[in-house]
């Protein structure tokens, strides 16, 4: 009899902690809550940077507005808008400054570098005489230095340095330079040793994959450690750089519209974070640079959003703390001995 109600107790109590980490929200991997921090209606947010200490969230809106969600006060401050679209935002190492790439329909890009304590912006010209250059990220803990993609001499996507040349961000080395492939979106480490990202739409790779580039003696090889991620899209590194978020898919193409799973830094699958509530290509969801601070995950979602927008979520990830709940266990117990 006794052991009957400790199991109805404690399995009472395990329900309240399901129950609360479930709520109402539309995602359910287990032992993770979540609140929505941008409520973004009918416009879409996409792909949110955490800056490194987790206090701020830079994301693009409908690509057109920069903005910076303060986690401290709850305001939003708009950083620039433009006619023609901003590319994802990243942060500086040190978490001083923010640099994201402005597209352009009659000259280069350009790449902007906001700094977050004078609110003062630098625009550098879009490389002279080279193919456009997109979705930027800051080279290792460098602030005027980056990586990005951009069309290469044989007409696929590949992987380029970048660095101030005056006005302008320079061209400099093709990291990838593959004929047949097509490489996008780079996700430098703090080190400028490793980059993490995606490719496909080729015949040599048709199903899009992520991969990382490693410097092993200044040759930039391919996948040293690592197990490709299959079926996956937009990579992105957690702050600490132990893990990897991408948008996951069944087959075919993702471009965003899946689950959001994330790996350890070999390309070992760990978690489903939005959980099996959300299935595959149902919603269009996205990571961002340093998705994860602490047991914090930031990303974007549509799956809760009626309106054809996409919101910013946090998902919490609970600690452990096995003592606790024993000790509450044995706090029932007692209660359930003095009423016997």
């Amino acid at each position: 009899m006794r052991r009957m109600m400790i199991a109805v107790i404690c399995g009472a109590v395990v329900m309240l902690v399901v129950s609360t980490a479930m709520g109402v929200v539309p995602f359910n991997a287990p032992g993770f809550t979540y609140t929505k921090v941008v409520d973004a209606g009918s416009t879409v947010c996409r792909a949110p940077a955490f800056s490194p200490d987790g206090k701020l969230i830079a994301f693009t809106q409908n690509s057109t507005t920069m903005r910076l969600y303060d986690r401290t006060t709850g305001t939003t401050t708009t950083l620039a808008t433009t006619d023609t679209m901003f590319t994802s935002p990243y942060f500086s190492a040190d978490g001083t400054k923010i640099g994201w790439t402005k597209a352009n329909s009659e000259t280069a890009n350009d790449l902007v570098v906001y700094t977050i304590s004078t609110g003062a912006s630098t625009v550098y010209a879009g490389p002279t005489g080279t193919a456009d250059a997109s979705n930027s990220d800051f080279f290792g803990s460098a602030t005027d230095q980056w990586t990005a993609w951009a069309y290469g001499p044989t007409g696929g996507g590949d992987l380029f340095l970048y660095s101030v040349n005056g006005t302008e961000w320079a061209q400099g080395a093709n990291l990838t330079s593959s004929a047949t492939l097509k490489e996008y979106e780079p996700d430098s480490n703090a080190a400028g040793d490793k980059i993490l990202y995606w490719s496909g739409e080729t015949a040599g790779e048709p199903i899009d994959t992520t991969h990382t580039l490693t410097n092993v003696g200044g040759v930039w090889t391919k996948d040293i450690g690592f197990t490709p991620i299959t079926y996956s899209t937009w990579a992105f590194w957690s702050a600490d750089e132990a893990q990897i978020g991408v948008t996951k898919f069944d087959t075919g193409s993702g471009y965003g519209k899946g689950d959001l799973y994330v790996y350890d830094s070999s390309g070992n699958f760990l978690f489903d974070l939005t959980g099996p509530g959300v299935g595959q290509g149902s919603y269009w969801q996205f990571f961002g640079f340093n998705f994860n601070v602490g047991n914090e995950y930031v990303f974007a979602s549509a799956a809760d959003n009626t309106l054809g927008g996409r919101d910013i979520w946090i998902a919490n990830q609970a600690v452990s703390e096995p003592s606790e709940l024993a000790l509450v266990a044995l706090g029932l117990l007692g209660i359930s001995r003095r009423r016997k």
